[in-house]
């Protein structure tokens, strides 16, 4: 988990809090350490990343529990594997708990719902979601060898983003249809 994300956990704890508090509750002796690490995740103060943070636009990974998407979803929805009815069956929320890193997260998008796994290795092509310019991105990622990685939307892959925060790789994508 990134500082930047205990920073998000204090605010929500308290939405009052201040960059002095802050720095107290990381361990800082100044707060201008908040300050260069709220500058590094693109935010322009504390003002600006405390309004994200509770209006909800940051996306903070989920605790070692167990997730609150996979506590409160389907328990009997069943994952076939092998494509038949007579083969292994287990349910979605168990495949997910065993399949996602500890700090897997859901996030809505557009009415769909991605699984965001912060841990999971990212290659060629990969939907990733980003933090850029205020706001949370779907992209593809690629990379060349020696060179840094490029983001495009998702949607319009003619578009370079540049990432201010990468919160992970999208492992489940749940479509709405209706």
């Amino acid at each position: 988990m990134s500082i930047v994300d205990d920073m998000a956990k204090l605010v929500l704890k308290n939405p009052n809090i201040t960059a002095r508090e802050l720095a107290e509750n990381l361990g800082y002796a100044e707060q201008k350490s908040v300050y260069y690490w709220l500058e590094k995740a693109g935010y322009k103060g504390i003002k600006d990343f405390r309004e994200e943070v509770l209006k909800g636009a940051f996306p903070l990974p989920m605790e070692k529990s167990e997730p609150e998407l996979l506590r409160d979803g389907p328990k009997s929805l069943p994952v076939y594997s092998r494509g038949g009815i007579r083969d292994t069956r287990t349910n979605l929320g168990d495949f997910l708990r065993t399949n996602l890193g500890p700090e897997s997260f859901g996030v809505l998008l557009g009415g769909n719902i991605a699984i965001i796994d912060p841990s999971a290795i990212q290659t060629q092509g990969d939907l990733v979601l980003i933090r850029s310019e205020g706001s949370l991105k779907l992209t593809r990622r690629y990379s060349l060898p020696g060179r840094a990685e490029v983001y495009v939307l998702a949607s319009d892959e003619k578009n370079l983003v540049s990432p201010d925060y990468i919160a992970g790789k999208v492992v489940f994508m749940l479509k709405r249809t209706l």
